[in-house]
């Protein structure tokens, strides 16, 4: 399955994840890889940062 830019802008991001989104996968990714950077940093790293969790 891959995701593109704009289903992923579809689901209505913050802007963070959503630059997020775009600077690891460009135009689209797999699901599986994608799964597995979030789990190294991706949005939830992102989300504790702005809740001053990091």
């Amino acid at each position: 399955m891959v995701l593109t830019r704009s289903f992923a802008g579809a689901t209505r991001p913050c802007t963070d994840g959503i630059r997020w989104f775009i600077r690891q996968f460009g135009e689209g990714g797999n699901y599986p890889d994608l799964l597995d950077t979030m789990g190294v940093g991706g949005p939830a790293r992102i989300a504790r940062g702005a809740r001053g969790m990091t």
